[in-house]
């Protein structure tokens, strides 16, 4: 059996900068290690400008190659997240899709991660490995219309800012009813789970931690996962614990969990 993992956070963007999702990555790291989840061998990191489409895709592909039947695997990525609708030739609105934001995002196809570029990555996925997918970012755009940089404790939401063109296209794309995969249906055909920062209508927030910032989702899944029943704690109660910490920070988000019953019945990477 194998374990690895890779995480991933992007905090220099060069025209939406976040604060926290680097440091994401070295809390969760800590974490796991100091908890015996994993060996610091095991762990892979990637962070701002290194952090770029083609870099993201060859890690998530390297983690993927050495995965094996029975093994546990986890993916961490920090993050602006969007959705983005694609004119074909003709000038008609025919794809929709949630997507990540690499460092090197820019709205063209090349330099984006969509659900139907994960769900090709996660389809090498052997039978038998249990993954679990945390994504602490915005990937639903459904406070995209309302997107004037927004502001908490001097901080940015994790929605990428969003042109008026494309936004024009996305809601195009909704009112043909064009259908999008999406990350949760991506999460629903695994052997795993996907923990989700926020809700389809909702924006995931910076939270103030020891002097400088976490992701809302990583702030809250290590806070519940520090408790002493943390570790033990079935994930689909576990996400119900994270949405209390954050609604008593007065967050107006919640984290979902969507994915394999098998996996989600589990304790966090049991």
């Amino acid at each position: 059996m194998t374990i690895k993992a890779l995480l991933v956070g992007i905090d220099t963007y060069p025209t939406a900068p976040l604060d926290g999702c680097g440091q994401d990555v070295i809390d969760m790291a800590n974490f796991l290690v100091d908890n015996n989840y994993f060996k610091p061998e095991e762990i892979d990191t990637l962070t701002d400008d290194r952090a770029t489409t083609e870099a993201i895709k060859q890690r998530i592909l390297r983690l993927i190659s050495g995965m094996t039947s029975g093994g546990r695997y986890l993916l961490h990525y920090s993050g602006h997240g969007t959705q983005y609708a694609e004119r074909d030739s003709s000038g008609e609105v025919t794809t929709y899709h949630d997507a990540i934001c690499p460092v090197d995002f820019d709205y063209s196809p090349e330099h984006m991660i969509t659900d139907v570029d994960f769900q090709n990555l996660f389809d090498k996925i052997p039978t038998g490995a249990e993954f679990t997918w945390v994504s602490d970012s915005c990937y639903s755009g459904g406070l995209a219309r309302d997107m004037v940089p927004r502001v908490s404790g001097g901080k940015s939401p994790r929605l990428f800012p969003i042109s008026h063109d494309i936004q024009w296209r996305i809601e195009t794309a909704r009112s043909i009813n064009l259908p999008i995969l999406g990350f949760r249906a991506v999460a629903l055909q695994l052997n795993g789970a996907l923990i989700a920062a926020c809700g389809a209508d909702e924006t995931d927030w910076p939270v103030p931690n020891l002097g400088g910032h976490n992701g809302a989702l990583t702030y809250g899944l290590l806070n519940q996962l520090k408790t002493p029943g943390g570790p033990t704690t079935p994930l689909k109660s576990l996400i119900l614990s994270v949405q209390k910490v954050l609604t008593n920070l007065g967050l107006l988000q919640h984290p979902e969990l969507h994915g394999n019953p098998s996996i989600t019945g589990k304790p966090f990477l049991v």
